[in-house]
């Protein structure tokens, strides 16, 4: 009996008081223990959620990890560098894929993830071709400023002008090449 005066009056909260049902206020002993009784079943369901949501705390760094990319590109790297990037987004996606749920469900919520989890991986990957795009395309620009240099030195071999000087320089250059330039391609 109570019961249905409660729901009746939990109704009239926002009605007319000329529509002949009683207004009640919000300090009532019986919509406070409804209030504190919905509060109690959604902080239980919500617990369980909380703790599956603190999984994905490990990966959090790829969705901030895009915009700090053009920065990390604007210094220069060695091979190993950029192979360790490309491998840490590559392992990442992995890991995401071996460890995230899909699906959970609480007592009352069924949390469905696939669609953050896809979006995560596919930033991983997004990431990692990236990496490897901007490798590729320091590696033309090197290739082509390396073989640019050799056809200067050898133009200046071809051209033999007898002038020993420029014999001694293009022979400079070369050692140069040898010792600086061509050990740091192999990085």
């Amino acid at each position: 009996n109570s019961l249905a005066r409660v729901e009746h009056r939990i109704g009239s909260i926002n009605i007319d008081s000329k529509m002949g049902v009683l207004n009640i206020t919000l300090d009532d002993h019986d919509v406070k223990a409804m209030r504190q009784q919905l509060e109690e079943i959604l902080t239980t369901s919500l617990k369980p959620l909380e703790s599956f949501l603190s999984c994905y705390d490990d990966f959090q760094f790829v969705i901030n990890d895009r915009p700090k990319l053009k920065k990390y590109f604007e210094s220069r790297h060695t091979i190993e560098e950029y192979g360790a990037v490309i491998t840490k987004y590559r392992q990442t996606a992995m890991t995401m894929q071996e460890k995230l749920k899909f699906i959970t469900c609480s007592s009352m919520i069924r949390f469905d993830c696939t669609v953050l989890n896809d979006y995560l991986n596919h930033t991983s990957e997004i990431l990692a071709q990236r990496v490897l795009k901007h490798v590729a395309q320091e590696t033309i620009k090197d290739s082509m400023r390396i073989k640019d240099e050799f056809k200067e030195i050898v133009e200046i071999l071809n051209k033999r002008s007898g002038r020993s000087e420029q014999l001694v320089d293009a022979e400079a250059y070369m050692k140069k090449v040898n010792k600086e330039i061509l050990p740091q391609k192999k990085k």
